[in-house]
Order: structure tokens, then sequence, then C-alpha cells
């Protein structure tokens, strides 16, 4: 398994800066922007306090709804997992929200880490994105999908095609966000139980992302179903009035 420090060693902020430059002008109306990659252990407590409430802020509620519940310790204990990376986006002044008091400029950010796929490609490489959240003011201007394929070519650089991400099944602007972008429900996804008295549903999904390294051509991924329906890292994404036409980092 990479460890985040190795990752680190492809990717620095004057690599996302470069990335930033050479596509800002398919953003929208945006502010000038810093780009901040750092591992969970690197983050200042500040910043990492931050990053939670605004977890809490968008996501609590579908948190609370879903059979997982709401447990604000688990998700910090996940949050500041060691392998665990940040991509901050900071804007001088600002805030994520006007009606969410933090204590930075933090605009939005991605979470997403190393992994291993589920059986039987086990030996497979992936990057898992947990969380995805964007500000108030800044969604529906091309960020969170630019942060996103960032992630993607970030992924590429270290010889992994899949990106996987979990999502809840009330977000389906999320959902729908996500297929636009090539991704899939992946075949970990949890399926319908049944009992004897009742059928339950699912209350969120497993998506994933598969592509040839050298072409970029989207394959179908050769998984199969996870027949325990095992419970991967539940991450929200607020990104569902997030993007624009076009495609970043292709080409």
């Amino acid at each position: 398994m990479m460890s985040a420090p190795k990752l680190l060693s492809h990717w620095n902020d004057d690599a996302l800066a470069g990335v930033w430059n050479a596509q800002k002008d398919k953003l929208k109306d945006l502010p000038q922007v810093t780009l901040q990659l750092r591992a969970a252990s690197q983050l200042p407590a500040m910043d990492f306090y931050d990053c939670l409430a605004i977890v809490e802020y968008t996501s609590k509620a579908h948190y609370r709804a879903s059979e997982k519940g709401w447990n604000e310790r688990e998700k910090t204990l996940e949050m500041k997992t060691s392998r665990m990376l940040y991509i901050l986006v900071r804007a001088a002044g600002e805030q994520f929200s006007t009606t969410l008091d933090t204590a930075g400029d933090i605009i939005g950010f991605i979470s997403f880490m190393v992994d291993q796929d589920d059986p039987p490609r086990q030996d497979r490489r992936v990057i898992y994105i947990y969380e995805v959240h964007i500000g108030d003011n800044w969604r529906g201007k091309g960020l969170g999908k630019f942060l996103m394929f960032t992630v993607e070519a970030m992924a590429g650089m270290i010889s992994i095609n899949k990106t996987m991400l979990t999502v809840f099944m009330a977000n389906q602007k999320a959902i729908k966000a996500y297929e636009k972008m090539g991704y899939t429900k992946d075949k970990s996804s949890p399926g319908v139980r049944r009992t004897r008295r009742r059928v339950v549903e699912p209350t969120y999904m497993i998506m994933s992302k598969v592509w040839r390294e050298a072409s970029g051509e989207l394959i179908e991924d050769e998984a199969v179903e996870d027949q325990n329906g095992e419970d991967h890292n539940i991450g929200d994404q607020n990104i569902e009035d997030e993007f624009i036409e076009g495609e970043f980092m292709k080409g």
C-alpha cells in the first residue's frame, strides 16, 4: 500500500498551482485561490476542525437518515487516517458558508487515499475519494469537477486506473453529476437486503470509474459484487450543482 508521503513525492503545491493555472480559464467567476496538498498528519488543527465542521454542515442530515448514523468520533478517526490526503482550496477573506462559523478561509476540499480494490481484484490499487465539499457561494463554477479530475490525474501518475467513491442515495443530483463524469455503480456496492418482514433498500451507493492507462478509454470493471454489502467509508459529496460542460485533465 502506498503511503501518503510517497504519493506526496509525486505531487506538491507547485504542481497543483500549475494545473490550476492551466485550467482556471475554464472555471467560472472564482476568486483568487490557493491549492494546498496535505497529508492528514500535516493538517494544522484549525484546518482539520474546519474540514470536520464542513462535513458536519453538509452531510450530518444524510448520515442521520442512513443506517450508519452520525458519529463524530468515528468520522474524526476516519479523517485523521495516516494515509488520507487532502487538497484544500483557500480564498483569502472568504468562508465556506455565511451560516457556518469556520476559523479559516477554506472554500472547498477533497480527501482521498490509496486503497485496495474489492475481491477478487484486491491486488489492484485504487484511489478512494472520501469527501468532496464545495462552499455555498462556489458551486456551479466547475471547482468540484476540477478537484475530481485532479485526483484522477494523480492516480494516473502512479499507475492507478480506478477511482472509487461513496454517495448517499438521497443525493441524486450528486449521483447524476458523477455519472456525467463516467462513474457507474461499482459491483461491490450493497444491494437490496430481504428479511422475513421487509425489504431494506441501501442508503448509499459505491461508484467507480476505470480507464485504460495509455488511452484514457473507460473500461468495464471486472470486480464481482460483494455479497456481504460491506460498508465502505461513507463520505458525502455536496457537489450536486457543481459541474460545467467539458472535461479537465484530459489530453
